[in-house]
């Protein structure tokens, strides 16, 4: 049995088709650069006691507390730049001392 004309074609179509889709990822590559332009990408969340948060961009470490009362003595919301991570195993670089009875 010989295959006709619309048979023929319609394989034809069907395999551009195929290698138009397997072609694709060269032709248009994804970008990621889109998802690192976001405000807080490299930024990594850590901690029970307020909210801490770490660059990996850049190193910093910062932490932000909540308004709290503790022995009936009010805490008010505040951040505290913590220091710069330069080395694993390393002391953090700058930074400021925070004092918990102000």
């Amino acid at each position: 049995m010989k295959p006709d004309l619309y048979t023929k074609a319609v394989l034809t179509i069907i395999a551009i088709m195929l290698t138009g889709i397997a072609c694709h990822q060269y032709v248009e590559p994804k970008t990621t650069a889109q998802a690192q332009s976001a405000p807080f990408a490299g930024i990594q969340y850590a901690g029970p006691n307020g909210y801490s948060f770490f660059d990996t961009r850049t190193g910093d470490v910062w932490e932000y507390f909540r308004a709290t009362k503790l022995n009936g003595k009010h805490f008010p919301a505040a951040q505290q730049y913590i220091g710069k991570l330069t080395k694993l195993g390393a002391p953090l670089v700058g930074g400021e001392e925070y004092d918990i009875d102000k």
